[in-house]
């Protein structure tokens, strides 16, 4: 190998951050395990320890050996002088997910408090493949397999162009001491499965076609690219976004047929656009589902607080804070057009039930010029006083409202 792991970590370092990268503080989490141990020696011999700090979670959910992991961790970081921060949570659910929440949220806090420019973590190659296959058998976009990120806005993973075997020969090199969580040979846990079954036949088979280096160094390239492919269409679906949706503080309304007219990849990433804009959480199950009701045409209600309203051939999307409500003013509403003069014994408000405009009811007259039922909550109209008798309304409210 014509570059040693370390100068192959250092030149990962200056691809994910840049120059700077040895000013930089940084925040390690370390479990004990082999691919944190191996981390941290990395961070150790690049980096100077005063810029260094280490978080260590023990769940105490394997007894003595949880806390062994964490006397290892902490020997480590009194030998070396690297500030130490340990967490001991009161663990109600023992999930994959939770147990990792519990970890991000005291990573980010520590980072927080102590004024550290970046999270590490100690994810390889491996993990990556693993985190694709369960995306894939569970069900995945094609951007699902872009996989991790080496550098994800703070949070550094620079150990993912290393494999499991680069990184055991280091450790094995160097000896270094880890921990073995036997938890990681259990069948209970999905990711194991794919790591003890599935991964193994993976790499057999690689050894037609150059063996397990090449083939990991392969799939890194291919995640690599899915991930260029995914920023290029991001700005692509982004700039449709905003030509086709309007955003008001009230909804996000998109016209039915110009969406129908969207590829189905387009239609998925502008329904994930709409739920980021509405800060609702959705994934691929989620994001089909509201497409399924959309183009069936159905109004719905329940999907992380998203609701959905089809009317005169518009769609509006409404989050949690964004429920209509009809003041007793006008004024809040902020249009961006002229309202007209008041003249005597006249009133703006809203449109109610029963309003009648010139001859016929004021509903018809909608219903005619196709506003949609949403809009008509909030309508401006110019009435007699103490009458229903209503001579102008908005036309088109959602271009009349100013941009949220």
């Amino acid at each position: 190998m014509p570059h040693s792991l370390t100068d192959r970590f250092k030149k990962n370092l200056f691809h994910c951050i840049g120059p700077s990268f040895c000013e930089k503080k940084y925040l390690l989490g370390v479990s004990g395990g082999r691919d944190s141990i191996c981390l941290l020696d990395l961070f150790i011999k690049v980096i100077p320890v005063s810029q260094l700090g280490v978080v260590h979670v023990n769940y105490q959910l394997r007894g003595k050996d949880s806390d062994k992991d964490e006397k290892l961790v902490r020997k480590i970081c009194e030998a070396k002088s690297i500030s130490f921060y340990g967490l001991r949570p009161q663990v109600k659910k023992s999930s994959e997910a939770s147990l990792r929440n519990i970890r991000r949220r005291f990573l980010k806090a520590i980072k927080t408090e102590n004024h550290f420019d970046y999270i590490a973590l100690g994810h390889h190659a491996q993990d990556q493949l693993e985190t694709v296959l369960m995306r894939i058998v569970r069900g995945t976009g094609v951007f699902g397999l872009e996989g991790m990120k080496a550098k994800n806005g703070s949070l550094l993973r620079p150990l993912l162009p290393f494999t499991a075997g680069e990184i055991s020969n280091y450790v094995a090199t160097h000896q270094l001491k880890f921990r073995i969580d036997h938890s990681n040979f259990s069948e209970q846990y999905f990711r194991n499965q794919i790591r003890l079954e599935l991964i193994p036949v993976l790499e057999k088979l690689s050894h037609r076609y150059g063996g397990t280096e090449a083939f990991y160094r392969r799939i890194h390239s291919l995640f690599s690219e899915v991930g260029d492919l995914k920023t290029l269409q991001e700005r692509q679906i982004r700039r449709v976004y905003n030509e086709l949706s309007f955003s008001t503080p009230f909804w996000i309304r998109i016209n039915l047929e110009k969406f129908k007219k969207l590829s189905l990849l387009n239609k998925r990433q502008f329904i994930h656009l709409i739920c980021r804009d509405l800060k609702i959480e959705s994934g691929r199950k989620e994001i089909d589902f509201i497409l399924e009701k959309i183009l069936a045409q159905k109004n719905m209600d329940g999907v992380g607080g998203l609701k959905i309203s089809i009317s005169c051939g518009e769609i509006f999307f409404q989050g949690k804070n964004h429920r209509v409500r009809q003041g007793k003013i006008l004024h809040p509403l902020q249009l961006e057009i002229p309202l007209p003069k008041v003249p005597e014994g006249y009133e703006l408000r809203f449109a109610r039930a029963g309003d009648r405009f010139r001859s016929g009811k004021l509903k018809k007259k909608l219903l005619q010029v196709r506003i949609p039922q949403l809009e008509r909550r909030l309508l401006p109209v110019l009435a007699q006083c103490d009458s229903s008798q209503v001579v102008w309304f908005v036309e088109n409210l959602t271009s009349s409202l100013k941009k949220s």
